[in-house]
């Protein structure tokens, strides 16, 4: 699992630059959430309450992890043992969060940078993140290598509970035999790269994706013939194209994520030697990850809350759903469900259901403001609540502070929206009735 909300913004080399761009982002979009009718269902928490999640990872029907940032900013994780409905936060300390990813209920790893250190630094648990134990990456000779504290490890890839590979940037290929006891680390001779993701498919054989020092392309192709002990450069499809993710489910099947807005996604059958572009219909959109619930059913989400589904191996795809303003950034399957995770929530539907219904979708246009711009005074129409309906109106600045709250009961005027204090700028504003979103989108004060 990688996080492609921190692959790339502006500059996916220098972390401090792209967490701020991210937050921003993330924040923007979390005002947004993809809503629950008869097949989707939001899982909420308190406990999740203002946390901006990226990531997933459910290793065992009954272990579900989340990772991304805590309502104060810092990266976190969450767990819940009981299908989504109770979590409890997990404290890693001395790391800042990249990726994680668990082998089993209780064994899992995150990657990051060592606070402390500034170095590429891997933790473990064997106890479902009750305890961790940090490790950095040592070199070919036993050293640790000091890298600059704005950058770290991106991502991870187990073959088996025994071998695993993480990467990162400054071309950092590292492999563990030993269950992630001690880490040590290849170089691809590309001192430049970030690796955005990596994966191992048949025996002996791994292939790794790439952006190159020079460009902000993520076309970069590598592959070992020898456990991961060397890689070189290999040539891959798309010369002027960019890619979010790398993901082989089965040995030699493995699929390309499309990355520059065209929803494309790439299916290889051969471990990567040649590929094939798969049309999904999506359109203007960034595929960010892919899971399969067995050699022929999986799923795809992307930006824009897309949703893809295919029955037949990812030769074909179907869009289950489109044109929410959120990111949906991974996606996990259970023996019974389907969770697809973003800054807009976590939500989940029974795999029992033969389809997915596209959920209804709150819009900006569902919500008339009067003016917008606003000088002092503006009035809140919204077109899908009657007189008398219960709401919640938030308004959160550009760093996702809310800012202002009203709540009530709607009157027939509509609701009235002072400037106050508030200062001149764009605010992201969301409506709620009890747990169903209405409508989003900004006002400007001038």
């Amino acid at each position: 699992m990688n996080n492609p909300i921190q692959r790339r913004c502006s500059d996916a080399r220098r972390h401090d630059r792209l967490v701020a761009c991210a937050a921003i982002m993330l924040w923007t979009l979390a005002l947004a959430s993809m809503p629950a009718n008869a097949q989707w269902q939001a899982v909420e928490s308190p406990k999740l309450k203002g946390a901006l999640l990226y990531g997933l990872d459910i290793p065992a029907d009954t272990a579900i992890y989340a990772i991304g940032y805590n309502a104060a900013g810092r990266s976190a994780i969450y767990k819940s043992t009981d299908a989504g409905t109770v979590w409890s936060a997990i404290t890693v300390p001395g790391m800042s969060l990249f990726d994680m990813e668990f082998v089993d209920a209780s064994t899992g790893f995150v990657a990051g940078r060592g606070t402390q250190c500034g170095c590429p630094t891997v933790s473990r648990t064997t106890d479902g993140g009750a305890h961790w134990k940090l490790d950095t990456i040592r070199n070919a000779g036993g050293g640790i290598d000091k890298i600059s504290a704005s950058t770290g490890l991106t991502s991870f890839h187990f073959s088996s509970p025994d071998t695993g590979y993480v990467v990162g940037v400054g071309g950092i290929i590292a492999k563990t035999t030993n269950g992630g006891v001690t880490w040590h680390a290849e170089t691809t001779g590309e001192a430049g790269d970030y690796f955005a993701g990596i994966a191992i498919t048949r025996p002996g054989h791994g292939f790794a994706l790439a952006a190159a020092a020079t460009t902000d392309y993520v076309n970069q192709f590598y592959h070992s013939n020898d456990d991961g002990e060397h890689w070189t450069k290999i040539s891959g499809p798309g010369e002027n194209s960019s890619f979010r993710n790398v993901t082989f489910p089965t040995g030699d099947t493995g699929f390309l994520l499309g990355g520059d807005s065209t929803g494309a996604i790439y299916k290889t059958t051969d471990g990567g030697e040649t590929w094939s572009r798969k049309y999904t219909g999506a359109r203007n959109v960034d595929i960010f990850q892919v899971a399969f619930r067995d050699a022929m059913e999986g799923f795809a989400v992307g930006m824009s809350g897309t949703v893809l589904h295919t029955g037949n191996g990812g030769d074909t795809w179907t869009v289950e759903n489109e044109g929410d303003s959120i990111i949906l950034s991974d996606v996990a399957i259970t023996s019974d469900m389907v969770y697809v995770i973003g800054p807009g929530g976590l939500f989940r539907r029974s795999l029992a259901q033969s389809g997915v219904e596209s959920p209804a979708r709150p819009t900006g246009r569902s919500i008339i403001i009067t003016p917008n711009p606003l000088l002092d005074h503006a009035v809140i129409h919204p077109a899908a609540l009657l007189p008398g309906s219960d709401y919640c109106f938030e308004l959160h600045d550009l760093l996702g502070r809310e800012v202002r709250k009203i709540d009530g009961m709607l009157e027939e005027k509509g609701i009235d929206l002072w400037r106050g204090n508030l200062g001149s700028g764009t605010y992201f504003y969301r409506l709620s009735a009890g747990n169903r979103v209405v409508g989003f989108g900004t006002v400007v004060i001038r």
